[in-house]
């Protein structure tokens, strides 16, 4: 094995997820193809993005005043990709350090010093999904450019997206039972 600081592409894990304009989960086939709301699979652009079908109107309906569809009104999903990569030892060292706090204060004459010690799970798991995630596309920024990848950043994600990367990141990391063997 050779010891390497970059990631090679090919070791990168794609992670995909379609969601709503309000961060919240879009219904998605056993092929994580986003669903219309008949549940029927998106059409989709040369970019591998949904596009809208206007529905089909009644030519009755047609006469109607304002019969004709908004392809404005039409939700489409938001496509959101991570490229995940394992984590090494250096990285466990940083999350260690985000997740242990310790403050020491000194005391007067011959006391022993306090020391606290604070555990903060959150910072921890941030730090770990900043350092794994090695790029990702459909991520804004409040300005609508692409957001930065730090653990601040990583904070804002939908808790169910962060809970699965998190996972997706330790299960990367760790060493399977077949890889082990007896």
């Amino acid at each position: 094995m050779r010891l390497m600081q970059e990631t090679r592409p090919e070791d990168l894990e794609v992670v995909e997820y379609w969601v709503k304009e309000n961060g919240k989960a879009w219904s998605v086939s056993d092929d994580n193809e986003p669903l219309d709301s008949d549940g029927n699979v998106f059409p989709m652009d040369a970019n591998g993005l949904p596009i809208a079908i206007p529905t089909i109107i009644d030519p009755q309906e047609n006469e109607e005043v304002d019969s004709t569809p908004n392809m404005e009104e039409i939700e489409l999903p938001e496509r959101l990709v991570f490229k995940l990569r394992m984590l090494l030892g250096n990285d466990d060292n940083k999350i260690t350090q985000a997740l242990i706090k310790i403050k020491t204060q000194a005391t007067r004459r011959n006391r022993p010093g306090k020391v606290e010690q604070e555990i903060d799970q959150g910072a921890a798991a941030n730090v770990k999904l900043s350092l794994a995630i090695e790029e990702w596309a459909g991520i804004l920024d409040k300005n609508g450019n692409l957001a930065e990848i730090t653990p601040e950043n990583v904070g804002y994600l939908p808790s169910w997206i962060h809970g699965d990367l998190t996972e997706r990141v330790t299960s990367m990391s760790l060493i399977n039972e077949e890889d082990a063997g007896e």
